[in-house]
Order: C-alpha cells, then structure tokens, then sequence
C-alpha cells in the first residue's frame, strides 16, 4: 500500500503546483467594440448606461467618455481618487464610445471584472494602489444612543434579484436588497441656490460616510467639482442602517459661486444645515481630522488609442 502512495504523490504534488500557477481567468463580455470618437458632441454624450439592473441588463453602452470616467466606472471609485495624465479626462481630444453585451443575468461584480479587462485589453492599461492620508472628517456617535433603525433583511423572494441601491443584481458579495424607493432625493432650489435635502436609503455605516463626503461639499456651497471630503467611519456601529435625514444645502456646479445656506431661505427654520442635522436627527458627528486613508489607483500606463476590436 505505501509503494502505491509512493507513486501517486508526485503526481498528485504536479497537480496542486498547477492549480497554484494556473492563471485565473476574469469574466469577459461576450461581444464589445471600444473606439475612440472625437468629433462632434452628439446628444448623448456622456452617457453610461445599461448593464445588469438596468431597464438593458445584456448590453453596456458609453457614448463619448473620457477613460477616467470609464475607470471610475470599473473599480467604483471617486474621481479624485485616480492619480494619472491629464489627458485621462480630456473631453476634447480623448473621447471613446463603447457598446458590450453579456448574459442578462451578470451579476455587479462580474460586470466590474469585465470592465476591468476590456480596459487591460483594449488599453493596455496598468495601474497599482496606493493608500495615502487625506485631511477630512471622522464620523463618530455622540453620548446616548445612536437615532439610528437598525435593517435585518427577510427571506429572499423567490424569482430575479432585484436591484440593489447600486442599480445592480444582487449576489452573495453585495449588501443586502434595497427597495428602488431607498435612494437620495432633492427637493427645492435651483442650480447655486439653496434645496432642501431630504435623504432615505439604507446603507452600512461604511457607505453612508461616503454619501457624507458630497453632503459636506453642498452644504459648505462648494462648486461640483470640489474635491470630495473624505469621511471615516468612527463609531464602531456593524450592520445595515434605515437612514432618514433632512437638511440645507447649496447645490453647485462648477465655477458657481457658493454660499453657507441659512435655513430661513426656504421659509423651515426647522431644517438645520448637515453637521447639526447629523447631532439632532441621528446622534452622530462629524469631526475634522488630518488623517483619512484613502485609496488611490495610480495609472502607470495606459494607451491613448485603444486596439482594434
């Protein structure tokens, strides 16, 4: 009996290195044409759309988006949070259009890998993280209970996952369902004047500080483009969170001059701009630090053309 195991070892020990070194392949769309279009804006330029969740779950589409956008897109990060070339988001002269499809049932994450790669492919783009500290905000529970409705989800239903608050179907590495009524609304106000925000979703503590971060620039009256504060999560608070929170804000767009709301302006005396907005409504604060990590994708490389399809 030990002679036969003798002989079967290394057999066995080749198929274990094996399936060590075997390169692991990503999910691919099924069909995808990448070029670049430079020339005239059409109608929908800009847009991204389609994708599992949407009204289209078999087929992506990007009319005239620079590659920052469409890395963005791929690793679900904020802009400000890719270090590269400037030409990254060039609107004038470094524009792509993109049509893909993939089986209507691609799960978020699958859809994210399949971006990923045809990214690698068609651009020969390389990049690596770097986590690097960042002034911001420190988000932490005030004495007492937080005001916060903890969420257990029920069974799941029976039938096609719904959309998640992502606007993606949902599988075993999302957050759990959320109602498509869960989401952020506006109310009120124009662009640069002050709105009345009322805000309903339903996010682990972790998400809700990345919400708090755009919050943070409307109610300071920051243009659109401003660099989105960075909040870290502080109050040591796991699970999923029925959020509900009013308040004022000024709602820019770049190169619009910004200003502190008063809460007067729109006749409610009772809606507080966002920082006592947080301490009244939820028991929670925000608290300015030097130090929030932050992770960055630096672009080593990427080509300006992308290859033939």
């Amino acid at each position: 009996m030990s002679g036969k195991l003798l002989r079967i070892t290394p057999c066995l020990a080749s198929l274990a290195l094996f399936a060590q070194t075997a390169p692991v392949s990503k999910p691919a769309f099924d069909v995808a044409s990448v070029r670049a279009d430079n020339g005239a804006f059409r109608p929908s330029a800009g847009a991204i759309k389609g994708g599992p969740g949407s009204d289209d779950p078999a087929r992506f589409t990007v009319v005239q988006v620079p590659l920052k956008m469409l890395i963005m897109k791929a690793y679900e990060i904020e802009y400000d949070q890719i270090q590269g070339p400037d030409w990254l988001r060039d609107i004038n002269g470094h524009r792509f259009t993109i049509s893909a499809t993939m089986p209507s049932d691609t799960t978020h994450r699958q859809f994210q890998l399949m971006l990923q790669q045809l990214l690698a492919d068609r651009f020969n783009l390389k990049l690596h993280e770097e986590v690097r500290s960042f002034p911001g905000y420190e988000l932490v529970t005030l004495p007492g209970p937080a005001k916060l409705r903890a969420w257990t989800p029920g069974p799941k239903p029976d039938g096609p996952d719904p959309a998640n608050v992502r606007g993606f179907a949902v599988d075993s590495e999302q957050f759990p369902l959320v109602p498509r009524g869960m989401n952020i609304c506006r109310y009120g106000g124009f662009v640069g004047a002050t709105v009345a925000m009322k805000v309903t979703c339903r996010r682990s503590m972790a998400d809700f500080t990345k919400d708090l971060g755009r919050f943070v620039n409307m109610t300071n009256g920051e243009p659109g483009d401003a660099p989105i504060p960075r909040v870290a999560d502080k109050t040591e608070l796991p699970g999923i969170y029925e959020f509900k929170l009013e308040f004022m804000a000024t709602y820019n767009l770049a190169g619009m001059p910004g200003r502190v709301p008063a809460a007067s302006d729109l006749g409610d005396a009772s809606a507080p701009a966002l920082f006592k907005a947080l301490e009244k409504q939820l028991n929670l604060k925000l608290v300015k630090t030097k130090n929030v990590p932050v992770t960055m994708l630096v672009i080593d490389h990427a080509d300006q053309t992308p290859s033939e399809n």
